[in-house]
Parts: C-alpha cells; sequence; structure tokens
C-alpha cells in the first residue's frame, strides 16, 4: 500500500467522506510513529515506569501470537490498512455514518487507539455525538483518563469534535 492508497469501499461513502478518512489515516500515523513512517522493528511503549506486556510494530500494531524480529515496510503497510478498516468500521457500529466526516473521523481514531470496547465506555461523548452535540462531546472526550495519558492528542480530537458545526 503506497500512501494515501487505502481502499475505502466498504461504505459507499462520498468524495468528501472518503478524502477525509484519507487525511484521518495520515493523522492516525504521525500520531502512532515518528514522522508517520512506521516502525519496523517490534517494540513495548512503558508507561509510568510499567513496561507493556505486547508488542507494537508499525503504526501502533499490536502484536498478537509470534514477534518476528522486523518487518518490511510492506507488512506494515498491510497491517496498517487492515487496521484502518476495523477502526473505520468500529467508528461506524458506535455512531452511524449520518454525522460529518470529521465526526466520523475523530471517532475511527479513537477506535484505532483505544480499540472498540475502550471507546465504547466514553458513554456520554457518544451520547452527544448521537444527538448532534458535538461541543458537548468535545468536552466530555476530555474527562478521561485516555486525556490525561495522551493529552495531546485528546487535545487534538477534542479541539476537531469542538469546532463542528
Amino acid at each position: 500500500m503506497e500512501e494515501n492508497n487505502i481502499r475505502i469501499d466498504l461504505y459507499n461513502m462520498d468524495n468528501t467522506q472518503t478524502e477525509h478518512l484519507l487525511e484521518v489515516a495520515e493523522r492516525i500515523k504521525k500520531h502512532e510513529s515518528p514522522f508517520g513512517k512506521g516502525v519496523l522493528k517490534p517494540y513495548q511503549l512503558e508507561y509510568k515506569g510499567v513496561k507493556e506486556d505486547f508488542f507494537t510494530v508499525g503504526h501502533g500494531h499490536r502484536i498478537y501470537g509470534e514477534v518476528k524480529e522486523s518487518y518490511s515496510q510492506e507488512e506494515i503497510d498491510t497491517l496498517f490498512e487492515d487496521d484502518f478498516k476495523k477502526a473505520m468500521t468500529g467508528a461506524m457500529e458506535l455512531i452511524g455514518n449520518n454525522h460529518p466526516p470529521e465526526v466520523l473521523g475523530v471517532v475511527t481514531e479513537m477506535v484505532f487507539q483505544l480499540g472498540y470496547n475502550g471507546t465504547s465506555k466514553f458513554k456520554k461523548t457518544l451520547k452527544h455525538i448521537n444527538n448532534n452535540e458535538y461541543t458537548l462531546a468535545s468536552t466530555e472526550m476530555m474527562d478521561s483518563n485516555w486525556a490525561k495519558q495522551t493529552t495531546e492528542r485528546a487535545e487534538s480530537l477534542s479541539a476537531i469534535m469542538g469546532n463542528i458545526k
């Protein structure tokens, strides 16, 4: 997969939605890996002195099963495409497809980072989104452990949500 070559054909999206989700994919890459290039060697993140008990590679892809010493760029790109589609599908299950593309983009990135189950716990945020109350959703996003742990990313996504009309 080359840059901006993610096949988003699952939901018959219009060009505006598709273009925006391609931008979201690039934003996720920048949040998940240095310079958005993808990390070829598996690593374990450490938070407050505690290492994760799993390895990550590429653009934030959690490795299940055998961990290889290194991955090719093609493997990283394929993993990202699959992870992105899974995140987008999860976001659509949580909020549907009747919101501005920016809303779907924010929720897709949350699902990418936190998983479907993690994002589904944002009950008030999701309620506000589904009531088209994006400013209130933005505020609720910041009232979370997620916002404390990844403050810059949460603030960025909250700002996007808060500016949706």
